[in-house]
């Protein structure tokens, strides 16, 4: 697929304009240093992570990450256009709708994926989300991590769901990364309760048949559905069956 028609760049978006415009990020002095493949792979993980820092990235493990991941490379994918990123004390680096159409121009994992993925950031509450985005990469490092979702559903938002595969099995955690704050404790009942609202509501059932549908995984039948919920944070409490506790992920 060398190009599709989009809303970007004014008029046209050209999947070999992209690869002509990073180029120079590829070659030095006519040897290859860095691929389009890595800086696809890049552009998947700020896009899945939404919000995500320079030395959240270079941690990540995937192949070329040290020679894409750079501040300098970094802040030249944002100013031709490629990424967007967020000026705090902290850059923090957001996919854009570049990001999005290069992603699905090059198909990368599957179309299905984007089906998945929750609209483009929008820079809001950002100290949260980097807090979240160390959790989401500690997961991404997860033997048998698989993938992470965003679901709302409406009465609670969890952080993120995370799908943990093993063989033909699989396993699904919700995911509550919490700090302390004022009025805690009710905080932290009222997501207790809504969590236990959410296991006899069958729309978390219909989303997780959805979802499971297109990462390809068999779907679930009604009388085997079940999850469970992760808090992490420093707080311990006992909330019965279906609920853990711990500090970190791992």
């Amino acid at each position: 697929m060398d190009s599709i028609q989009g809303n970007i760049f004014e008029h046209t978006f050209s999947l070999s304009l992209i690869k002509e415009q990073l180029k120079p990020l590829i070659y030095n002095q006519n040897k290859t240093v860095r691929s389009y493949q890595q800086f696809f792979r890049l552009y998947y993980f700020i896009r899945l992570l939404k919000y995500t820092t320079q030395a959240q990235l270079r941690s990540l493990s995937f192949s070329g990450v040290s020679k894409v991941a750079t501040k300098d490379i970094l802040d030249e994918l944002v100013i031709i256009g490629h990424i967007s990123a967020i000026e705090k004390d902290t850059k923090i680096y957001i996919a854009n709708e570049t990001t999005e159409k290069i992603l699905k121009a090059v198909s990368f994992n599957q179309d299905n994926y984007f089906k998945v993925f929750k609209p483009l950031p929008k820079g809001i509450d950002t100290a949260n989300e980097i807090k979240n985005s160390e959790v989401f990469v500690q997961a991404l490092k997860l033997p048998n991590y698989y993938f992470l979702l965003f679901p709302d559903f409406t009465y609670i938002r969890p952080d993120a769901l995370m799908v943990l595969k093993e063989g033909k099995k699989y396993k699904l955690k919700f995911l509550e990364i919490e700090t302390e704050q004022s009025n805690w404790e009710q905080r932290l009942d009222k997501m207790r309760e809504n969590y236990l609202k959410l296991k006899a509501d069958m729309a978390v059932f219909e989303y997780w048949k959805k979802m499971a549908r297109f990462l390809l995984l068999p779907e679930p039948k009604i009388n085997d559905f079940k999850f469970s919920v992760l808090i992490i944070g420093n707080i311990n409490k006992n909330w019965g069956k279906g609920f853990e506790f711990r500090e970190r992920l791992y």
